[in-house]
């Protein structure tokens, strides 16, 4: 099993963009569904998540970001501050599979 690299995106504060999980690429069973979908961010207060979806076939999740404060967020990596972007899926097996998957979010004037 290859290790998990958390992805990096940026967007601009006033930006309201979608970001996605395809969790068929990832080490998502094939006869899996997903069965729930949450998003969560470091600094709720900075951000609106909304119209969180996910697609069965092929297993997707997806969520629209919007706001953010100019390099805010709590994880700084080599001198940069990033949000932390969480997607966390149960499954349709019982018991339930439950997985976690995040994105490091840099807010900025690109």
């Amino acid at each position: 099993m290859a290790p998990y690299i958390i992805p990096f995106r940026e967007k601009r504060p006033g930006e309201d963009l979608d970001f996605s999980i395809d969790w068929d690429t990832l080490e998502f069973k094939g006869t899996d569904t997903i069965k729930t979908s949450t998003w969560l961010i470091d600094v709720p207060g900075d951000f609106t998540l909304h119209n969180g979806v996910f697609i069965a076939s092929p297993a997707q999740t997806q969520i629209w970001v919007d706001g953010g404060v100019i390099d805010g967020g709590t994880y700084v990596i080599d001198g940069e501050n990033f949000y932390l972007l969480t997607n966390t899926i149960t499954t349709n097996n019982s018991p339930e599979r439950k997985q976690i998957r995040s994105i490091y979010l840099k807010v900025k004037i690109l």
